[in-house]
């Protein structure tokens, strides 16, 4: 019987590379939603969700910010100094299901 609270090792993830990928969905989930309309989604704001939900230092989503940069996944707006997905949601999924085949 396990204390209430704590995980059992069948429930963390089994590496870094799977528990990376998960953070960088939540990520995109987070931009993908974002009302851009309203306002542009910032780094800071990307930075504090990160840090609420995962735990994740500034500097390991800007990490992620330039990775999914230099994946042409992302598109930051240099005017307004916000991030957008630089294709619809659906295709964005599609690569990642096309390379989480591999």
């Amino acid at each position: 019987m396990r204390k209430r609270g704590r995980k059992t090792t069948e429930e963390w993830p089994k590496d870094g590379a799977t528990l990376r990928r998960k953070r960088i969905m939540d990520l995109l989930t987070f931009i993908a939603s974002f009302p851009h309309d309203q306002k542009p989604c910032s780094e800071e704001a990307l930075q504090t969700f990160m840090l609420l939900k995962h735990g994740n230092r500034r500097s390991t989503v800007t990490g992620y910010l330039r990775d999914l940069i230099a994946a042409d996944i992302l598109l930051l707006n240099r005017n307004t100094a916000g991030y957008k997905l630089k294709r619809t949601w659906e295709q964005t999924m599609l690569i990642f299901a096309a390379i989480g085949e591999n």
